[in-house]
C-alpha cells in the first residue's frame, strides 16, 4: 500500500509472532498506521485486539475489514461509501468479489456473498432474508461506530470460536440495518490460495459441532442475536 496512491488511511492490526512484519510495517507513513498488537494465541486474544483496534485506532466514520488474501478495489470501496453516505437507513454496503489466480472460495457458493441487497421493515424481516442464503458481511463497509458496538458486544460475550465470531458480526450487522450490494462493480480481489485465518484452519461442520464450546457459544449468539431484535 504505502508504494501506492492508495487513498485511504490502513490501520495495521498486527497480532503475528513474525518480528519481520513487525519491521515492515512499523515504517509505512502518515497515512497508515501501526498497532503491535499482544500475539493472537487465541480466540479471546483476537477480539481483544479487534475491540482495541476499533477503540483506539480507527478514527474515520466508515471502515472496512481486510485479511491477509484480500486486495481493495479503491473505485469500488468509494462508491459503496458515497452510497451510506447518502443513504442512512443502510447501515451496510459493498460491491462485487472478485477471485484471484482463478482460485474458488471452498467455503461459499457461488455468487453467495454479494447476493442482492437486504432490506426489510423490521430486524426481524432482514433475519429471515439474511436466514434463507448466506450473506457475507465480513468485508461490508461499516460505520465505524457500529464496529466498534459489535466487537464490544463480541468481547463481552468471551465468544470462543472464530466462526461465531464470524456469524455474529455477520447477523448483527444486517438486524441494525438495510445491506446493500452493488455487484456491478469490483470492490476487492480474494486470492484464496493464500493462507488465511479463516479458512485456512476452518473445520468440517461434522466436527465443529463436537467441540467443547459449541453449545456454549451457539447459546451466546442466540442471545445477543435475540436481545439485539426485541430492541430495535
Amino acid at each position: 500500500f504505502y508504494k501506492t496512491e492508495f487513498p485511504f488511511q490502513v490501520v495495521f492490526a498486527d497480532g503475528g509472532m513474525d518480528e519481520k512484519v513487525e519491521q515492515i510495517l512499523s515504517h509505512t507513513g502518515s497515512k497508515f498506521r501501526y498497532y503491535r498488537a499482544p500475539y493472537d494465541t487465541n480466540i479471546t486474544d483476537f477480539s481483544k485486539k479487534m475491540l482495541v483496534t476499533y477503540n483506539d485506532y480507527v478514527d474515520t466514520p466508515y471502515s472496512i475489514l481486510m485479511d491477509n488474501d484480500d486486495y481493495i478495489c479503491p473505485n469500488g470501496l468509494s462508491r459503496n461509501i458515497l452510497f451510506l453516505m447518502n443513504y442512512h437507513d443502510f447501515f451496510t454496503s459493498m460491491g462485487s468479489i472478485r477471485h484471484l489466480f482463478g482460485a474458488k472460495n471452498p467455503y461459499l457458493k457461488g455468487d453467495a456473498c454479494h447476493k442482492n441487497s437486504v432490506y426489510g421493515n423490521s430486524a426481524t424481516e432482514r433475519y429471515l432474508v439474511f436466514n434463507k442464503e448466506f450473506y457475507g458481511q465480513w468485508h461490508c463497509i461499516f460505520p465505524t461506530s457500529l464496529m466498534r458496538l459489535i466487537w464490544s458486544l463480541v468481547d463481552s460475550l468471551a465468544i470462543n470460536d472464530i466462526q461465531f465470531i464470524f456469524y455474529t458480526v455477520n447477523i448483527l450487522s444486517i438486524l441494525f440495518g438495510h445491506s446493500n450490494r452493488e455487484r456491478e462493480y469490483a470492490y476487492y480481489l480474494h486470492d484464496f490460495m493464500s493462507p488465511s485465518f479463516f479458512f485456512g484452519s476452518l473445520p468440517k461442520v461434522n466436527e465443529w459441532i463436537q467441540t467443547v464450546s459449541w453449545k456454549e457459544d451457539f447459546a451466546k449468539l442466540i442471545s445477543i442475536c435475540g436481545n439485539t431484535i426485541s430492541h430495535i
